[in-house]
């Protein structure tokens, strides 16, 4: 990506020169000799340095009457690079961790709502980071032409120009609206499971009806209300196993979960402990004690079918994170949207 831009310029060409070699020595510029300006960096810019640095060449002409600049966004190409290529390594990484150390295979559902960005991070990011390079190399010129004298220039950053106030708005009302989802996913996502689990006292017993074969999730609420009773019984299990038993009497399998989903809203708070899959509806037969030995506190058990299809899963999570991004990239290209000194042309 390439930026030109030029415009008229009546000052002194030695003062433009001599402030331009400062600012862009200032910027981290390597400069190189010659009847101009080159300003050159092969770094890709860090997030708090100026939006000059998106590009990795800069080669500046004073003289005839007019300004040259010639922009090379090298660095913003790399920036895009990584953005492009960051969400794939983050669920890749994340994939495995979940998947093989934590022993959370389901969650990598709910990672994969980050790729549900990635075709708006192809189309949006180039444009608006060449938006933002546009935007810092205008502001450039201008410096440079009031350095030199010029009256016709501008100094200091121009105020918005009312596309870019309207833009500001919208994208602020896109943000807002973003966030608002993912909270209100997740509150309701919390919600529903506190409020249609089926709650144990345990050590106990108790009879499972279960209408259709799927799979569930068992939590141990170690701060939850069954029948008006409050239960506080502090983080561990203490060593507890919750045994299952089908229709017909065999034994179904009930695994321990090696990570741990937690949850925490009004009087219910609790963590994934094991999970078990029946392949049957019909009536169940939990029972989970102590060992021998062991008097560990009543406590509470709290099982959560795992409903949430796949693809639900995924636009659950990435439709306000879409939101969210859609927003961000709208608030940041309002920011590139001002009253501009009409004197420099971009081409």
């Amino acid at each position: 990506m390439t930026i030109r831009l030029r415009r008229p310029f009546t000052g002194d060409r030695g003062k433009a020169l001599a402030w331009g070699r400062d600012e862009l020595t200032r910027h981290s510029y390597t400069m190189e000799d010659g009847a101009g300006l080159c300003g050159r960096h092969n770094r890709m810019p860090r997030k708090n340095e100026a939006p000059l640095r998106l590009a990795s060449c800069l080669d500046v002409e004073v003289g005839h009457g007019e300004i040259r600049v010639e922009a090379d966004l090298g660095a913003a190409r790399k920036v895009l690079w990584f953005i492009a290529l960051f969400p794939l390594g983050l669920v890749t990484f994340l994939g495995v961790l979940f998947a093989i150390v934590l022993g959370e295979p389901d969650a990598l559902w709910g990672l994969a709502a980050l790729l549900v960005v990635e075709p708006l991070l192809l189309l949006t990011m180039p444009p608006l980071y060449r938006s933002r390079a546009t935007a810092a190399c205008r502001q450039f010129v201008e410096e440079l032409a009031a350095a030199g004298g010029d009256a016709t220039a501008s100094t200091g950053r121009p105020p918005l120009s009312r596309a870019g106030r309207t833009q500001l708005v919208g994208g602020a009302v896109i943000l807002v609206v973003g966030i608002g989802l993912a909270i209100f996913g997740l509150t309701s996502t919390i919600g529903g499971m506190t409020r249609d689990a089926r709650r144990v006292v345990v050590p106990g017993e108790a009879t499972l009806v279960f209408t259709e074969p799927t799979a569930w999730t068992i939590f141990h609420e170690h701060r939850s209300r069954v029948d008006g009773v409050d239960y506080n019984s502090g983080g561990g299990l203490g060593g507890l196993v919750p045994v299952l038993t089908a229709p017909d009497g065999t034994p179904v399998p009930v695994n321990a979960i090696a990570g741990r989903s937690r949850y925490s809203m009004g009087p219910y708070s609790g963590y994934s402990a094991f999970r078990f899959a029946i392949d049957q509806p019909g009536e169940y037969h939990l029972q989970a004690t102590y060992p021998p030995g062991n008097q560990g506190a009543a406590t509470v058990l709290s099982i959560v079918p795992w409903t949430i299809g796949p693809m639900a899963l995924v636009w659950s999570v990435g439709g306000p994170l879409l939101g969210i991004l859609l927003g961000a990239v709208v608030l940041t290209q309002a920011g590139t949207r001002r009253e501009w000194n009409d004197l420099t042309t971009v081409e």
